[in-house]
Protein backbone atom coordinates (compact mmCIF):
# COMPACT_ATOMS: atom_id res chain seq x y z
CA UNK A 1 0.00 0.00 0.00
CA UNK A 2 1.32 3.46 -0.95
CA UNK A 3 0.16 6.56 0.93
CA UNK A 4 0.89 9.90 -0.74
CA UNK A 5 0.52 13.18 1.16
CA UNK A 6 0.30 16.42 -0.83
CA UNK A 7 0.39 19.80 0.86
CA UNK A 8 1.80 23.28 0.49
CA UNK A 9 5.41 22.75 -0.63
CA UNK A 10 5.07 19.15 0.51
CA UNK A 11 4.95 15.72 -1.08
CA UNK A 12 5.53 12.60 0.99
CA UNK A 13 5.34 8.98 -0.13
CA UNK A 14 5.07 6.15 2.39
CA UNK A 15 5.02 2.44 1.64
CA UNK A 16 3.10 0.16 4.03
CA UNK A 17 3.67 -3.58 3.82
CA UNK A 18 0.12 -4.90 3.91
CA UNK A 19 -1.73 -7.17 1.50
CA UNK A 20 -4.75 -6.13 -0.54
CA UNK A 21 -6.74 -8.96 1.06
CA UNK A 22 -5.95 -7.67 4.55
CA UNK A 23 -7.12 -4.17 3.63
CA UNK A 24 -10.36 -5.61 2.24
CA UNK A 25 -10.87 -7.76 5.31
CA UNK A 26 -10.15 -4.99 7.81
CA UNK A 27 -12.41 -2.47 6.03
CA UNK A 28 -15.21 -5.02 5.79
CA UNK A 29 -14.87 -5.92 9.50
CA UNK A 30 -14.65 -2.23 10.49
CA UNK A 31 -17.92 -1.46 8.70
CA UNK A 32 -19.62 -4.53 10.17
CA UNK A 33 -18.61 -3.60 13.73
CA UNK A 34 -19.97 -0.07 13.24
CA UNK A 35 -23.32 -1.47 12.10
CA UNK A 36 -23.36 -4.33 14.62
CA UNK A 37 -21.08 -4.03 17.71
CA UNK A 38 -21.59 -7.77 18.40
CA UNK A 39 -19.96 -8.73 15.10
CA UNK A 40 -17.03 -11.12 15.68
CA UNK A 41 -13.67 -10.27 14.07
CA UNK A 42 -11.53 -13.33 13.34
CA UNK A 43 -8.27 -11.51 12.43
CA UNK A 44 -7.37 -14.26 9.96
CA UNK A 45 -7.62 -14.68 6.21
CA UNK A 46 -7.80 -18.15 4.72
CA UNK A 47 -7.78 -16.83 1.18
CA UNK A 48 -9.43 -17.90 -2.05
CA UNK A 49 -9.08 -21.31 -3.68
CA UNK A 50 -9.71 -22.52 -7.23
CA UNK A 51 -10.53 -26.11 -8.27
CA UNK A 52 -11.74 -28.00 -11.32
CA UNK A 53 -14.16 -30.92 -11.71
CA UNK A 54 -14.74 -32.96 -14.87
CA UNK A 55 -17.59 -35.51 -14.92
CA UNK A 56 -19.43 -37.04 -17.89
CA UNK A 57 -18.16 -34.52 -20.44
CA UNK A 58 -18.89 -31.48 -18.27
CA UNK A 59 -16.14 -29.33 -16.82
CA UNK A 60 -16.75 -27.05 -13.84
CA UNK A 61 -14.32 -24.53 -12.37
CA UNK A 62 -15.14 -23.75 -8.74
CA UNK A 63 -13.91 -20.81 -6.67
CA UNK A 64 -14.14 -20.98 -2.87
CA UNK A 65 -14.15 -17.67 -0.98
CA UNK A 66 -12.83 -18.32 2.54
CA UNK A 67 -12.62 -14.61 3.42
CA UNK A 68 -15.07 -12.61 5.53
CA UNK A 69 -16.14 -10.34 2.65
CA UNK A 70 -17.67 -10.77 -0.84
CA UNK A 71 -15.32 -11.71 -3.69
CA UNK A 72 -16.00 -9.94 -7.00
CA UNK A 73 -15.33 -11.86 -10.22
CA UNK A 74 -14.21 -9.11 -12.60
CA UNK A 75 -13.30 -11.14 -15.70
CA UNK A 76 -12.21 -14.58 -16.92
CA UNK A 77 -9.85 -15.19 -19.84
CA UNK A 78 -8.79 -18.41 -21.52
CA UNK A 79 -5.25 -18.55 -22.90
CA UNK A 80 -4.82 -21.60 -25.16
CA UNK A 81 -1.66 -23.07 -26.66
CA UNK A 82 -2.39 -25.81 -29.23
CA UNK A 83 -0.45 -28.06 -31.62
CA UNK A 84 -1.38 -28.89 -35.21
CA UNK A 85 -1.23 -32.67 -35.47
CA UNK A 86 -2.91 -32.93 -38.88
CA UNK A 87 -0.29 -32.78 -41.69
CA UNK A 88 -2.83 -31.79 -44.35
CA UNK A 89 -3.74 -28.61 -42.48
CA UNK A 90 -0.78 -26.69 -43.85
CA UNK A 91 -2.50 -23.37 -43.31
CA UNK A 92 -2.23 -23.91 -39.54
CA UNK A 93 1.05 -23.27 -37.77
CA UNK A 94 2.61 -26.15 -35.84
CA UNK A 95 2.02 -24.28 -32.56
CA UNK A 96 -0.39 -21.40 -32.07
CA UNK A 97 -1.83 -19.40 -29.16
CA UNK A 98 -5.15 -17.66 -28.68
CA UNK A 99 -6.82 -15.63 -25.96
CA UNK A 100 -10.57 -15.39 -25.45
CA UNK A 101 -13.03 -13.99 -22.92
CA UNK A 102 -15.30 -16.32 -20.94
CA UNK A 103 -18.54 -15.06 -19.43
CA UNK A 104 -18.48 -15.81 -15.67
CA UNK A 105 -21.41 -17.83 -14.30
CA UNK A 106 -21.46 -15.52 -11.27
CA UNK A 107 -20.08 -12.03 -10.64
CA UNK A 108 -19.81 -12.24 -6.85
CA UNK A 109 -19.13 -15.00 -4.32
CA UNK A 110 -20.39 -14.44 -0.74
CA UNK A 111 -18.09 -14.91 2.28
CA UNK A 112 -17.38 -18.56 3.20
CA UNK A 113 -19.04 -19.85 0.02
CA UNK A 114 -18.15 -21.77 -3.15
CA UNK A 115 -19.54 -21.04 -6.61
CA UNK A 116 -19.15 -22.46 -10.10
CA UNK A 117 -17.60 -19.67 -12.19
CA UNK A 118 -17.07 -21.63 -15.44
CA UNK A 119 -19.15 -24.52 -16.78
CA UNK A 120 -18.36 -26.08 -20.19
CA UNK A 121 -19.69 -29.14 -21.99
CA UNK A 122 -17.54 -31.09 -24.47
CA UNK A 123 -19.62 -32.72 -27.22
CA UNK A 124 -17.17 -32.86 -30.15
CA UNK A 125 -13.84 -34.49 -30.74
CA UNK A 126 -10.79 -32.37 -30.04
CA UNK A 127 -8.85 -31.71 -33.25
CA UNK A 128 -5.59 -31.54 -31.33
CA UNK A 129 -4.39 -31.49 -27.71
CA UNK A 130 -3.92 -28.11 -26.10
CA UNK A 131 -2.84 -26.46 -22.87
CA UNK A 132 -5.24 -23.90 -21.42
CA UNK A 133 -4.61 -21.40 -18.65
CA UNK A 134 -7.71 -19.83 -17.12
CA UNK A 135 -7.04 -16.42 -15.56
CA UNK A 136 -9.74 -15.21 -13.19
CA UNK A 137 -9.39 -11.56 -12.20
CA UNK A 138 -10.95 -10.72 -8.81
CA UNK A 139 -11.01 -7.73 -6.48
CA UNK A 140 -8.19 -9.44 -4.54
CA UNK A 141 -5.97 -10.35 -7.46
CA UNK A 142 -5.71 -13.07 -10.10
CA UNK A 143 -6.48 -16.79 -9.77
CA UNK A 144 -4.95 -19.21 -12.27
CA UNK A 145 -5.64 -22.82 -13.19
CA UNK A 146 -3.91 -24.66 -16.06
CA UNK A 147 -4.48 -28.03 -17.69
CA UNK A 148 -3.55 -30.24 -20.64
CA UNK A 149 -6.66 -31.18 -22.62
CA UNK A 150 -6.54 -34.50 -24.53
CA UNK A 151 -9.29 -35.88 -26.75
CA UNK A 152 -10.13 -39.50 -25.83
CA UNK A 153 -13.22 -39.98 -27.95
CA UNK A 154 -16.27 -38.00 -29.02
CA UNK A 155 -17.66 -36.15 -26.04
CA UNK A 156 -14.87 -37.26 -23.74
CA UNK A 157 -11.83 -35.24 -22.76
CA UNK A 158 -9.02 -36.04 -20.37
CA UNK A 159 -7.74 -33.08 -18.36
CA UNK A 160 -4.33 -33.28 -16.74
CA UNK A 161 -3.72 -30.51 -14.21
CA UNK A 162 -0.48 -28.65 -14.88
CA UNK A 163 -0.71 -26.01 -12.16
CA UNK A 164 -2.88 -23.55 -10.28
CA UNK A 165 -2.52 -20.40 -8.20
CA UNK A 166 -4.74 -19.75 -5.19
CA UNK A 167 -4.84 -16.49 -3.24
CA UNK A 168 -3.60 -17.04 0.32
CA UNK A 169 -2.76 -14.36 2.87
CA UNK A 170 -2.01 -13.76 6.53
CA UNK A 171 -2.75 -10.81 8.76
CA UNK A 172 0.14 -8.40 9.39
CA UNK A 173 1.19 -7.18 12.83
CA UNK A 174 -0.62 -3.85 12.42
CA UNK A 175 -3.07 -3.24 15.25
CA UNK A 176 -5.86 -1.64 13.24
CA UNK A 177 -6.72 0.52 10.23
CA UNK A 178 -5.51 3.69 11.92
CA UNK A 179 -2.03 2.16 12.26
CA UNK A 180 -2.07 1.17 8.59
CA UNK A 181 -3.56 4.28 6.98
CA UNK A 182 -2.89 7.27 9.25
CA UNK A 183 0.00 6.60 11.62
CA UNK A 184 2.68 6.26 8.86
CA UNK A 185 2.00 9.88 7.77
CA UNK A 186 0.70 11.31 11.04
CA UNK A 187 3.60 13.77 11.45
CA UNK A 188 2.89 15.27 8.03
CA UNK A 189 -0.75 16.04 8.87
CA UNK A 190 -0.18 19.49 10.40
CA UNK A 191 -3.39 20.95 8.97
CA UNK A 192 -7.08 21.39 9.81
CA UNK A 193 -8.64 19.73 6.76
CA UNK A 194 -7.94 16.42 5.01
CA UNK A 195 -8.89 15.70 1.40
CA UNK A 196 -8.83 11.94 0.99
CA UNK A 197 -8.59 10.35 -2.46
CA UNK A 198 -9.12 6.67 -1.67
CA UNK A 199 -8.38 3.62 -3.80
CA UNK A 200 -10.38 0.42 -4.22
CA UNK A 201 -12.27 -0.67 -1.08
CA UNK A 202 -11.07 2.42 0.82
CA UNK A 203 -13.77 4.37 -1.04
CA UNK A 204 -16.20 2.76 1.44
CA UNK A 205 -14.26 3.50 4.62
CA UNK A 206 -15.43 6.37 6.87
CA UNK A 207 -11.99 7.69 7.81
CA UNK A 208 -13.46 10.04 10.43
CA UNK A 209 -14.41 7.04 12.57
CA UNK A 210 -10.81 5.74 12.82
CA UNK A 211 -9.41 6.01 16.35
CA UNK A 212 -5.84 6.75 17.43
CA UNK A 213 -4.11 5.15 20.44
CA UNK A 214 -5.63 7.79 22.74
CA UNK A 215 -9.15 6.80 21.65
CA UNK A 216 -9.79 9.98 19.64
CA UNK A 217 -11.72 9.83 16.40
CA UNK A 218 -9.93 11.31 13.40
CA UNK A 219 -13.06 13.49 13.09
CA UNK A 220 -12.11 15.23 16.35
CA UNK A 221 -8.83 16.46 14.83
CA UNK A 222 -9.74 17.23 11.22
CA UNK A 223 -12.57 18.15 8.93
CA UNK A 224 -12.59 15.59 6.11
CA UNK A 225 -13.74 15.50 2.51
CA UNK A 226 -13.26 12.92 -0.23
CA UNK A 227 -12.83 12.84 -3.97
CA UNK A 228 -13.04 9.90 -6.40
CA UNK A 229 -9.89 11.26 -8.10
CA UNK A 230 -7.74 14.39 -8.37
CA UNK A 231 -9.17 15.13 -11.83
CA UNK A 232 -12.72 15.06 -10.42
CA UNK A 233 -11.62 17.42 -7.64
CA UNK A 234 -10.30 19.93 -10.17
CA UNK A 235 -13.64 19.77 -12.01
CA UNK A 236 -15.47 20.39 -8.71
CA UNK A 237 -13.43 23.50 -7.93
CA UNK A 238 -14.35 24.94 -11.32
CA UNK A 239 -18.09 24.23 -10.90
CA UNK A 240 -18.57 25.76 -7.43
CA UNK A 241 -20.47 29.06 -7.72
CA UNK A 242 -20.48 29.53 -3.92
CA UNK A 243 -24.09 30.72 -3.94
CA UNK A 244 -26.38 29.22 -1.24
CA UNK A 245 -29.61 31.20 -1.39
CA UNK A 246 -32.24 28.90 -2.89
CA UNK A 247 -33.17 25.48 -1.48
CA UNK A 248 -34.89 22.77 -3.46
CA UNK A 249 -35.93 19.79 -1.32
CA UNK A 250 -37.62 16.45 -2.02
CA UNK A 251 -38.75 14.34 0.94
CA UNK A 252 -40.65 11.26 2.04
CA UNK A 253 -41.66 10.15 -1.45
CA UNK A 254 -43.46 7.03 -0.15
CA UNK A 255 -45.03 8.51 2.99
CA UNK A 256 -43.06 6.34 5.45
CA UNK A 257 -40.30 8.74 6.59
CA UNK A 258 -41.92 11.13 9.07
CA UNK A 259 -38.63 12.57 10.27
CA UNK A 260 -37.66 13.32 6.65
CA UNK A 261 -40.69 15.62 6.36
CA UNK A 262 -39.77 17.38 9.59
CA UNK A 263 -36.18 17.59 8.36
CA UNK A 264 -37.03 19.55 5.21
CA UNK A 265 -39.57 21.78 6.96
CA UNK A 266 -36.88 22.83 9.44
CA UNK A 267 -34.10 23.47 6.94
CA UNK A 268 -36.52 25.31 4.63
CA UNK A 269 -36.72 28.12 7.21
CA UNK A 270 -32.98 28.74 6.96
CA UNK A 271 -33.08 29.87 3.31
CA UNK A 272 -34.32 33.16 1.80
CA UNK A 273 -35.89 31.16 -1.03
CA UNK A 274 -37.08 27.55 -0.96
CA UNK A 275 -39.23 25.04 -2.81
CA UNK A 276 -40.21 21.76 -1.12
CA UNK A 277 -41.87 18.70 -2.62
CA UNK A 278 -43.15 15.87 -0.39
CA UNK A 279 -44.97 12.55 -0.88
CA UNK A 280 -46.67 12.21 -4.26
CA UNK A 281 -45.08 15.49 -5.39
CA UNK A 282 -41.62 13.87 -5.50
CA UNK A 283 -41.85 12.90 -9.17
CA UNK A 284 -39.36 12.74 -12.01
CA UNK A 285 -41.04 15.70 -13.73
CA UNK A 286 -40.81 17.94 -10.65
CA UNK A 287 -37.16 17.03 -10.21
CA UNK A 288 -36.18 17.66 -13.83
CA UNK A 289 -38.20 20.87 -14.06
CA UNK A 290 -36.68 22.54 -10.99
CA UNK A 291 -33.14 21.33 -10.27
CA UNK A 292 -31.48 23.77 -12.69
CA UNK A 293 -32.76 26.72 -10.61
CA UNK A 294 -31.49 25.60 -7.18
CA UNK A 295 -28.35 26.39 -5.17
CA UNK A 296 -28.77 23.52 -2.73
CA UNK A 297 -30.67 20.36 -3.69
CA UNK A 298 -31.75 18.05 -0.90
CA UNK A 299 -33.14 14.52 -1.23
CA UNK A 300 -34.59 12.85 1.89
CA UNK A 301 -35.92 9.53 0.63
CA UNK A 302 -35.04 5.88 0.22
CA UNK A 303 -32.09 4.81 -1.90
CA UNK A 304 -31.02 1.46 -3.33
CA UNK A 305 -27.68 0.18 -4.58
CA UNK A 306 -27.47 -2.55 -7.22
CA UNK A 307 -23.95 -4.09 -7.05
CA UNK A 308 -24.52 -6.22 -10.18
CA UNK A 309 -25.68 -3.28 -12.28
CA UNK A 310 -24.62 -0.04 -10.52
CA UNK A 311 -26.30 2.19 -13.09
CA UNK A 312 -29.62 0.70 -11.92
CA UNK A 313 -28.98 2.04 -8.42
CA UNK A 314 -31.69 4.56 -7.66
CA UNK A 315 -33.36 7.12 -5.44
CA UNK A 316 -36.89 5.86 -4.82
CA UNK A 317 -39.28 8.66 -5.74
CA UNK A 318 -43.03 8.64 -6.55
CA UNK A 319 -44.72 7.90 -9.86
CA UNK A 320 -47.35 10.56 -9.03
CA UNK A 321 -49.97 7.97 -8.08
CA UNK A 322 -48.54 6.90 -4.75
CA UNK A 323 -46.37 4.09 -6.08
CA UNK A 324 -42.56 3.89 -5.85
CA UNK A 325 -40.56 4.84 -8.92
CA UNK A 326 -36.77 4.39 -9.27
CA UNK A 327 -34.84 7.44 -10.41
CA UNK A 328 -31.79 5.52 -11.61
CA UNK A 329 -28.21 6.65 -12.16
CA UNK A 330 -29.03 6.83 -15.87
CA UNK A 331 -31.81 9.34 -15.08
CA UNK A 332 -29.52 11.30 -12.74
CA UNK A 333 -26.87 11.65 -15.45
CA UNK A 334 -29.45 13.39 -17.64
CA UNK A 335 -29.93 16.18 -15.09
CA UNK A 336 -28.20 19.48 -15.83
CA UNK A 337 -27.38 21.16 -12.54
CA UNK A 338 -24.89 23.72 -11.21
CA UNK A 339 -25.67 23.98 -7.48
CA UNK A 340 -23.50 24.75 -4.48
CA UNK A 341 -24.30 21.35 -2.99
CA UNK A 342 -26.47 18.24 -3.39
CA UNK A 343 -27.32 16.30 -0.23
CA UNK A 344 -28.54 12.71 -0.38
CA UNK A 345 -30.11 12.05 2.99
CA UNK A 346 -30.92 8.50 1.93
CA UNK A 347 -29.57 5.00 2.59
CA UNK A 348 -26.56 3.56 0.73
CA UNK A 349 -26.30 6.44 -1.76
CA UNK A 350 -22.51 6.52 -1.48
CA UNK A 351 -22.05 2.88 -2.38
CA UNK A 352 -20.67 2.01 -5.80
CA UNK A 353 -18.97 -0.70 -7.76
CA UNK A 354 -15.33 0.01 -8.51
CA UNK A 355 -14.17 -0.56 -12.09
CA UNK A 356 -10.77 -1.94 -13.07
CA UNK A 357 -9.59 1.68 -13.43
CA UNK A 358 -10.80 2.53 -9.89
CA UNK A 359 -13.78 4.48 -11.23
CA UNK A 360 -16.85 4.64 -9.01
CA UNK A 361 -19.89 3.23 -10.81
CA UNK A 362 -23.00 4.33 -8.93
CA UNK A 363 -25.01 7.30 -7.74
CA UNK A 364 -21.92 9.36 -6.85
CA UNK A 365 -20.73 9.24 -10.43
CA UNK A 366 -24.22 10.08 -11.69
CA UNK A 367 -24.45 13.35 -9.75
CA UNK A 368 -20.90 14.43 -10.64
CA UNK A 369 -21.67 13.81 -14.32
CA UNK A 370 -24.86 15.88 -13.88
CA UNK A 371 -22.72 18.82 -12.73
CA UNK A 372 -22.63 19.07 -8.95
CA UNK A 373 -19.38 20.32 -7.37
CA UNK A 374 -20.15 18.83 -3.94
CA UNK A 375 -22.13 15.85 -2.71
CA UNK A 376 -23.09 14.72 0.79
CA UNK A 377 -23.98 11.05 0.71
CA UNK A 378 -24.13 7.92 2.90
CA UNK A 379 -22.18 4.66 3.14
CA UNK A 380 -24.86 2.48 4.76
CA UNK A 381 -28.48 2.45 5.96
CA UNK A 382 -29.07 5.40 8.25
CA UNK A 383 -31.28 6.12 11.25
CA UNK A 384 -34.24 8.41 10.50
CA UNK A 385 -34.27 10.35 13.79
CA UNK A 386 -30.51 10.98 14.22
CA UNK A 387 -30.21 11.88 10.54
CA UNK A 388 -32.81 14.61 10.96
CA UNK A 389 -30.81 16.16 13.84
CA UNK A 390 -27.49 15.95 11.97
CA UNK A 391 -28.81 17.37 8.71
CA UNK A 392 -30.56 20.30 10.40
CA UNK A 393 -27.39 21.19 12.30
CA UNK A 394 -25.31 20.84 9.11
CA UNK A 395 -27.44 23.41 7.27
CA UNK A 396 -27.54 25.73 10.30
CA UNK A 397 -23.74 25.69 10.34
CA UNK A 398 -23.52 26.59 6.65
CA UNK A 399 -26.29 29.19 6.44
CA UNK A 400 -26.39 30.77 9.93
CA UNK A 401 -22.79 30.34 11.04
CA UNK A 402 -21.10 30.76 7.65
CA UNK A 403 -19.03 27.57 7.86
CA UNK A 404 -17.74 25.82 4.76
CA UNK A 405 -19.26 22.42 3.94
CA UNK A 406 -16.52 20.34 5.54
CA UNK A 407 -16.47 22.26 8.84
CA UNK A 408 -20.27 22.34 8.89
CA UNK A 409 -20.50 18.54 8.54
CA UNK A 410 -17.74 17.92 11.09
CA UNK A 411 -19.38 20.14 13.70
CA UNK A 412 -22.79 18.55 13.04
CA UNK A 413 -21.31 15.10 13.71
CA UNK A 414 -19.63 16.29 16.93
CA UNK A 415 -22.93 17.91 17.94
CA UNK A 416 -24.73 14.59 17.36
CA UNK A 417 -22.15 12.79 19.53
CA UNK A 418 -22.81 15.29 22.37
CA UNK A 419 -26.55 14.67 21.95
CA UNK A 420 -26.03 11.02 22.91
CA UNK A 421 -25.46 9.46 19.50
CA UNK A 422 -21.84 8.56 20.17
CA UNK A 423 -21.75 5.34 18.15
CA UNK A 424 -20.24 5.93 14.66
CA UNK A 425 -23.22 4.11 13.14
CA UNK A 426 -25.30 7.27 13.60
CA UNK A 427 -22.89 9.81 12.08
CA UNK A 428 -19.97 8.18 10.24
CA UNK A 429 -22.08 7.11 7.24
CA UNK A 430 -22.30 10.74 6.04
CA UNK A 431 -19.39 11.82 3.86
CA UNK A 432 -18.67 14.92 1.77
CA UNK A 433 -17.30 14.42 -1.74
CA UNK A 434 -15.91 17.05 -4.08
CA UNK A 435 -15.31 20.72 -3.25
CA UNK A 436 -15.38 21.17 0.54
CA UNK A 437 -15.55 25.00 0.52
Amino acid sequence: LYIIVFGKNKKVLKKVNVSKAEIFSRVYDFRQVIKDPKYHITNSINGVKIDRKYINGIEEVIVTNNTSFPLDIISIHSIVRAWNLIPKCLFLPSVYESKSYIQPKVTQIPPKASKIVVRREYKKNLISPYIERLVIDTNLGKLNISGLFLGIKKGEVKIIETGKKDLTYNYSSYRDLYDILIKPVEKQLNCKHLIIVPHSVLHFLPFGALKDRQGRFLLERFSISYSPSLSVLKFCFQKNKKRKVRLLAFADSLGDLNFARLEVQKIKKLFPESMVFVGKEVTLNNIFNNTDKADIIHFACHGTFDPKSPFNSALIINDGNGKPYPMTVVDIMKLRVSPYLITLSACDTGLARISAGDELLGMVRGFFVAGTPSLVTTLWEIDDRSTSILINRFYENMIKRGMDKADALREAKLYLIKKGYSQPYFWAAFILLGDWQ
